[in-house]
This record gives C-alpha cells, sequence and structure tokens, in this order.
C-alpha cells in the first residue's frame, strides 16, 4: 500500500469517533448512517490531496465531513423529515416520564438539536465538542461574530423549548 494511503487510514483510525458522531446527529436510521460513513470517508480521501498541513486535521476532517452530512441531509429530506417527526414523538413520551434524571434531559436535548437546521446543529455539535468559535468558524466558513451569534440565538431557542416542556 501506498505511504499516502496509510498515512489517510491512519488519520480516519484517529478521527474515526468525529466521523462517527456527526452521521449519528444526521442520521438515525443505521442504514442511512453506515452510507453517511462511507460518503464521509470518500469525500475526506477525494480531498486528501488538497489538505494543507498549516491546518489542524481535525478541523479539516469536521469540514468535509459537516459539508457532506448536510449534503447528505438534503438529498435524503423527505425520509429524515419522517425520522425528525417520529423522534419528537419519543421526545415528547420522555417528557411525560421522570426527567428528573441527567440522562433523560440529554436524550431531551439530543432531540431537539435534531430538530434544528442542518447548519444550526452543527454549530451547536462543535461548540458541543468543545471547538471554539474561531475553530468552528473557519469549519463552517462563517465569521466568528456570525458564529458567536448563531450560538447565542440557538442557545435561547433550546432554554426556550425545554422552558416550555417545564424541564
Amino acid at each position: 500500500m501506498k505511504a499516502r494511503e496509510e498515512d489517510f487510514l491512519e488519520l480516519i483510525k484517529q478521527h474515526e469517533r468525529l466521523i462517527y458522531k456527526i452521521s449519528f446527529n444526521y442520521c438515525r436510521d443505521v442504514k442511512d448512517r453506515e452510507d453517511l460513513v462511507q460518503e464521509i470517508i470518500f469525500q475526506l480521501w477525494k480531498s486528501y490531496p488538497g489538505f494543507k498541513p498549516n491546518f489542524k486535521v481535525s478541523t479539516w476532517m469536521y469540514k468535509v465531513a459537516l459539508n457532506t452530512a448536510v449534503s447528505f441531509y438534503r438529498k435524503h429530506g423527505k425520509k429524515k423529515e419522517q425520522e425528525i417527526a417520529l423522534e419528537h414523538s419519543n421526545v415528547d413520551s420522555l417528557q411525560t416520564a421522570s426527567t428528573d434524571s441527567k440522562d433523560d434531559q440529554l436524550r431531551i436535548l439530543e432531540g431537539f438539536i435534531q430538530e434544528l437546521e442542518p447548519v444550526n446543529k452543527a454549530l451547536i455539535i462543535l461548540q458541543l465538542e468543545g471547538e471554539s468559535i474561531a475553530s468552528i468558524a473557519q469549519i463552517v466558513g462563517l465569521s466568528e461574530t456570525n458564529v458567536a451569534t448563531k450560538l447565542s440565538r440557538i442557545k435561547k431557542l433550546l432554554a426556550q423549548k425545554f422552558k416550555s416542556q417545564n424541564i
């Protein structure tokens, strides 16, 4: 195997959690998730020759993976809308159960995040992953000010959803 291919495979192994996390957040269906993982890896391979070593590998991978996930989401939009409706009903049933548990609250938050627009979902996921505003801006191609503003609005929206559910 060529050194370039070996280097690429090593990067994928090192950052596979990132790929699976993004695919999980954009696809709940196992088959769709597997397809998305394959598509992300394919897109990473296609863009690998253009990777600039002055960027962090994780930043480059996030950017490619998120763009691929958003495109995948748009292609499979109708099916995804049905999934979101189903997830929303699952969130409703969780809310009627005891929400004292941190796990239940986390599941409810995940359900609310699933309802966000693809770009907003990407922004909040990146922040929850611990990425800085500057890093998020670089990944999604927005200004730092725009990212900070959008994140503030997303947090307010999520807080309102929790408040409206008396959580």
